[in-house]
């Protein structure tokens, strides 16, 4: 549902109502979470594996990323 490019995360989904973005590191801390927005800037970021949680209302979605 999403990818990296240019140092942002790019949502490929639509988001309806109120919707966040956590991004999460490979030890399970929150390094942000964010209302959703068509991209997401990954300035201050260490390169790396995160997840991606999509939470909209009761479903949620995650997905692992590479931040390079």
């Amino acid at each position: 549902f999403a990818y990296y490019a240019d140092g942002e995360i790019r949502l490929l989904v639509e988001t309806e109502g109120h919707a966040t973005l956590q991004v999460i590191d490979m030890m399970g801390r929150s390094v942000r979470c964010t209302n959703v927005a068509r991209n997401v800037s990954t300035n201050g970021m260490v390169p790396g594996v995160y997840v991606l949680r999509l939470i909209q209302g009761e479903k949620a979605m995650t997905q692992k990323i590479v931040i390079q």
